[in-house]
């Protein structure tokens, strides 16, 4: 019941994860919010409102490595108590929700542990009474941070932080857990500037060594950079196009030291034979053919003047409407956000390797008059959209394409509609009479800066029609069986299919591209 209660409070729709270690620390992902079993039901109410706080009353993320572990757990409880006053300034019952697992106390000790949960407390408590003098400038340096300027954040942080070494008390990072333990780690703060990330669901073991906290998109120092184009993005609120919004980066993908798995020949196959006789959107009218729909004036003429001339009669007076396939370019495009990492159908695979699976599939079986290209993205937020070139249009299928499409890996978010603009301005450059934009994906769009459920599904709506006044083809695969509403909601009725077993991608296919429009 946890999800209607954060609709009551604030109409916020985030998915709410259970997390199987009964003492694992709550925290927030792409996914949704993640929460420990076998708490009270006061403890999930508690726990799920303070991480609605957070996705409500957001902050910029900050560089993770150049903060020592005491400083930056410091901003964790600073950032905190923010969240909850301006959360409290809407809601003021949600103070008797969290005050009762503020217990506290100078008992405790005066290690750094127990002086971060008296600060906590106290900044928390306003009847809350703490003799020590640190506990007192903490609650002096947090007055002025009801606001998201990190400057002021990072001051007050460096100020107790530089107290604390002064005192010359012990911090271990690595087995310090929030206090009161209804708040998560605060991962969500910290914007990724090293190559590892996190595994949802697993202990955070980073210690002082500046590794990156998950949700971001890590830099390869392999990836080519080709270009950076900005799109702009559709506001269904306001009903306006935001110009120049959304800042999406054309990189190439890595490699891995593997092969794309691909499909058994007969899938191949057969998908070979889709793509061969797919359905013929053109009809041409053939002048001078024996039979047809109507006669050709021009043949009519002609037969006039070899009467008069009397010379031998033409007989091919007709004309014709052929149905004619058009050379085809087609371009699939792979969701590869976090959320792809999850098994598909219940399989041992995820939805990101069936993905590269089918993509991998019509790459290999696509043959002239079909141009494939195969490319993938991902984002974290509006500024960092990823767009992956793993096969353009010219590139042959080999080993090294393989082993780019064998790389993807599922990591951040799914601004779709920033994905489909670049995509179609790139089918646009193609000569090819039939364009076709095909879409790989597990679900509706989702970023991390976005917490208006219907805000970027519209946008891709706005982004599919686009494309279509612009005579590009769009359709769908859909790789989970809960992400049909949102597919038809963005495609309509049409030109997209859901692949729940991946023998059927030659079905799947076919009735995407009769039905894409």
């Amino acid at each position: 019941m946890l999800a209607p209660y954060l609709r009551t409070l604030w109409g916020l729709d985030r998915p709410l994860l259970p997390t199987p270690n009964h003492g694992a620390i709550p925290f927030i992902s792409e996914l949704g919010i993640h929460l420990p079993e076998g708490r009270s039901p006061l403890w999930y109410q508690a726990a799920s409102a303070h991480a609605a706080a957070h996705l409500l009353h957001p902050r910029p993320r900050l560089p993770w490595s150049s903060r020592t572990a005491i400083t930056r757990v410091l901003i964790g409880v600073l950032e905190d108590t923010r969240v909850e006053r301006l959360a409290m300034r809407e809601l003021p019952g949600l103070r008797r929700l969290w005050l009762p697992f503020h217990v506290a106390t100078p008992d405790l000790g005066p290690g750094f542990a127990p002086l971060l949960a008296r600060l906590a407390r106290a900044l928390a408590d306003p009847a809350y009474s703490d003799p020590h003098p640190w506990i007192d400038k903490g609650r002096r340096l947090s007055a002025g941070l009801d606001d998201a300027d990190p400057d002021a954040l990072n001051r007050a942080a460096s100020h107790l932080g530089n107290d604390i070494g002064q005192m010359r008390l012990q911090f271990n990072d690595r087995e310090y857990a929030p206090s009161p333990d209804y708040r998560d780690d605060n991962r969500w703060l910290w914007q990724p500037d090293a190559e590892e990330e996190l595994t949802i669901g697993a202990p955070d073991t980073r210690g002082d060594d500046g590794a990156a906290p998950p949700d971001g998109l890590s830099s390869d120092p392999n990836q080519e950079t080709l270009r950076t184009t900005v799109h702009p993005e559709w506001d269904h609120r306001i009903r306006r196009t935001r110009p120049a919004w959304c800042t999406v980066r054309e990189r190439t993908a890595s490699t891995s030291g593997a092969t794309a798995p691909i499909m058994a020949v007969p899938l191949a196959a057969g998908v070979a034979q889709v793509l061969r006789q797919r359905p013929a959107i053109a009809r041409v009218r053939r002048p001078r053919e024996r039979e047809g729909e109507e006669f050709d004036p021009a043949g009519l003429v002609d037969l006039g003047v070899s009467r008069r001339r009397r010379c031998p009669i033409d007989d091919r007076l007709h004309l014709r409407t052929m149905a004619q396939r058009p050379a085809l370019a087609l371009l699939l495009l792979i969701d590869t956000s976090l959320s792809t990492g999850q098994p598909f159908a219940r399989s041992a695979d995820s939805v990101l390797t069936v993905a590269k699976q089918m993509a991998g599939t019509v790459g290999g079986a696509a043959s002239s008059p079909v141009a494939c290209a195969i490319h993938a993205f991902r984002s974290a937020g509006r500024h960092e959209v990823d767009y992956l070139q793993v096969k353009d249009f010219a590139d042959d299928w080999d080993a090294h394409i393989k082993a780019r499409l064998d790389g993807l890996r599922s990591a951040g978010s799914t601004r779709l509609g920033a994905a489909i603009r670049h995509g179609a301005s790139l089918l646009l450059e193609r000569d090819e009479p039939d364009r076709l934009l095909l879409v790989l994906t597990d679900g509706e769009p989702h970023d991390l800066d976005v917490h208006e459920p219907r805000y970027l599904t519209e946008d891709a709506r706005i982004a599919i029609g686009e494309a279509r006044r612009n005579r590009i083809r769009v359709g769908a695969l859909g790789l989970a069986t809960d992400c049909a509403p949102a597919l038809r909601r963005m495609l309509g009725p049409g030109g997209w299919s859901l692949l729940q077993r991946p023998a059927a991608l030659p079905t799947a296919l076919g009735r995407i591209l009769a039905s894409a429009t």
